[in-house]
């Protein structure tokens, strides 16, 4: 069977990973790797109609596309030319990258949600204050890299956030905003896998938004997780009933695709369950928790789900609790910075510290590799492993690095 990993963040490096051991997979093909992981198979470097042109002529049998191509339909385009693929096509891709579309989509089939207005000039944010109150929750409708999340407190600071996004701080992707009432509570990332009929939740990963320990500073694309497999039975009914909504939501737009749908959770301090947001992809570094926790049956469940087969029994427990901590520039995410560290180092020191390692969207300068603005790196072990998992950071001599030390602490 031959088999293409289309993408070079750090979800593409451990599915490439799985891949290149799989017995079950003959030939492994990567478009756009990175140079971390670009050694597991044969790298194409055809693009757009080229690449598929060329996979049809391999003969490839299936694609795994996670990337933000899927927006433009890569996914649409390969099932189109006869290749099975693993990934949202461009449809429902925007519930992604479409905040209003996410959102028109939850009132459509009552999926439990934040009140939120839709704000595209100044002159309305004086009535969604009267209507949801302060604080008050600002987001762009397009993509941030998750950094464009603003918490308002008051009026003034308000005016001042919707004003630098409509006048194009994200492009045009804040040039509409969602205004959401604030709920305090407890946030989770549920991955759900789904194959065009079959609907599988996985457990929760807990997220860790916040850029610094305890929680301070401003919000990122994420600085680490932890898997939480056992919730309270009072959450976890709560998700069940949820995954049900989301499953027969799914099917009453007649979705025939194969992929994930991350749903971002929070329940607030009744434990009552909203969905703040969609990503229609697997995540990072939520997705690294979830496929290192079911890694020894993880090519055997990518094969069913490409033939529209997802079977629950291929998700047993292998793992133990496991965390990520991703590497940062020291300036993220306010600041443009660059970040780098010697490759063949970091691989061998988690070697040593029995961690592994994944490398996100990335390019080499001379022996380091490098990053630009975003997280580098996410280095992940079981928990019970954490204290070797900080020796292995703090060990790998980051150039301009930070990273979070209180990831998966009192969990």
């Amino acid at each position: 069977m031959k088999a293409l990993v289309y993408g070079g963040s750090a979800i593409e490096n451990i599915i490439a990973e799985i891949l290149s051991e799989s017995s079950l997979i003959d030939t492994l093909y990567l478009s756009k790797p990175n140079p971390a992981f670009k050694h597991l198979g044969k790298e194409l470097l055809a693009d757009g109609y080229e690449l598929i042109k060329e996979s049809v002529h391999l003969g490839v049998d299936f694609v795994i596309s996670n990337s933000g191509a899927n927006e433009e339909g890569i996914v649409d385009a390969f099932l189109y030319n006869n290749i099975k693929a693993i990934g949202v096509p461009k449809k429902f891709a925007e519930l992604e990258s479409s905040k209003v579309k996410g959102i028109e989509f939850m009132k459509k089939y009552d999926i439990p949600m934040p009140k939120s207005i839709v704000i595209t000039n100044q002159d309305e944010l004086g009535k969604c204050i009267e209507t949801l109150g302060l604080p008050l929750v600002l987001k762009p409708d397009g993509h941030t890299k998750g950094i464009g999340v603003e918490i308002v407190y008051t009026k003034e600071e308000a005016n001042k956030v919707l004003e630098a996004f409509l006048e194009g701080k994200f492009y045009e992707g804040s040039k509409t905003v969602i205004a959401q009432e604030y709920i305090e509570g407890e946030e989770y990332s549920l991955l759900s896998f789904f194959d065009g009929n079959e609907l599988i939740s996985l457990p929760c990963v807990k997220d860790y938004k916040k850029r610094l320990d305890n929680n301070n500073g401003p919000n990122t694309g994420g600085m680490g997780s932890v898997l939480t497999p056992n919730l309270p039975p009072s959450k976890q009914t709560q998700i069940e009933k949820y995954s049900l909504k989301l499953k027969e939501a799914l099917l009453k737009e007649n979705a025939d695709f194969s992929g994930c749908i991350y749903s971002g959770l929070i329940f607030d301090k009744s434990e009552n369950l909203y969905v703040l947001e969609y990503n229609m992809r697997i995540g990072n570094s939520e997705g690294l928790n979830i496929i290192s926790f079911y890694k020894e049956t993880f090519d055997k469940i990518l094969i069913n789900w490409k033939d529209k087969n997802l079977n629950p029994k291929d998700f047993s427990l292998s793992q133990q609790q496991n965390i990520c901590v991703n590497v940062v520039p020291k300036g993220y995410p306010t600041k443009k910075e660059k970040i780098c560290c010697n490759l063949e180092k970091a691989k061998s020191t988690a070697e040593k510290y029995n961690c592994k390692i994944y490398f996100n969207n990335s390019y080499l300068d001379n022996e380091q590799i490098c990053a630009e603005d975003d997280r580098l790196m996410s280095i992940c072990s079981t928990k019970k492993n954490a204290d070797n998992l900080y020796k292995c950071l703090n060990e790998l001599e980051i150039s301009n690095g930070d990273f979070r030390t209180d990831i998966g602490k009192n969990i």
